[in-house]
């Protein structure tokens, strides 16, 4: 541990609940306060607490809450990868639409389980020269749960290594780094929006593709 937790005063402590951005010694510092469970929360100061949840995703979304994920206007299926929109009471009047929804200007999907997962914020979205298409996954992992895999388009191929000093040089230092590269033809879209299908990328981490 980093920071060293102590344990021998927290009888009384059953959960932990947190916000902001996810952070990657969550399992550890879990492992370590067992049976406190770590609980996070996703909301927006405009907008109010939005989901929460126990695993490494946002979870469900509270009660009075609705939301979509679109892309260009179009509402997108379970899986896809769009911005995240909400709507509720909560949500302040000044940043409502027509519909009143509100644009979190965060990019994520709703899962077949209808939990909802955050991929970033669409600000912070880097272009990388020469990579046509990618999609950044969890890979689990014994230490930090899971670590970012990275599924690149890029013809032809070049240093993964490249690539992740790219991104590394970008990123804030706290972000977890990319933690593989492995290049494929293509990536796996719905055959009406062609969107891609993040949980279908996600299971198959283990795919056929070209690692550098």
């Amino acid at each position: 541990m980093k920071y060293p937790i102590p344990t021998g005063s927290l009888g009384t402590l059953k959960r932990i609940f947190y916000g902001g951005d996810a952070f990657p010694e969550r399992q550890e510092i879990e492992s370590h306060l067992a049976p406190v469970r770590l609980v996070q929360q996703y909301g927006m100061t405009e907008c109010g607490q939005i989901s929460m949840g126990t695993t490494a995703n946002a979870g469900y979304l509270l009660p009075g809450i609705e939301a979509k994920v679109e892309f260009n206007g179009v509402k997108l299926y379970p899986g896809e990868q769009g911005r995240l929109w909400v709507r509720g009471d909560g949500v302040v009047t000044t940043v409502r639409g027509k519909d009143r929804f509100a644009d979190t200007g965060d990019i994520g999907f709703f899962d077949s389980d209808n939990r909802l997962h955050l991929v970033g914020r669409e600000k912070d979205i880097t272009k990388c020269p020469g990579v046509r298409e990618v999609a950044v996954v969890g890979k689990p992992e014994r230490t930090y749960g899971h670590v970012p895999v990275a599924f690149v388009v890029m013809d032809p191929p070049r240093d993964a290594n490249a690539i992740i000093a790219f991104v590394g040089k970008l990123a804030p230092e706290w972000y977890m780094p990319i933690h593989d590269v492995i290049f494929v033809p293509e990536l796996p879209r719905t055959p009406i929006t062609a969107k891609v299908i993040a949980y279908t990328v996600e299971n198959h981490t283990k795919c056929k593709g070209k690692r550098n």
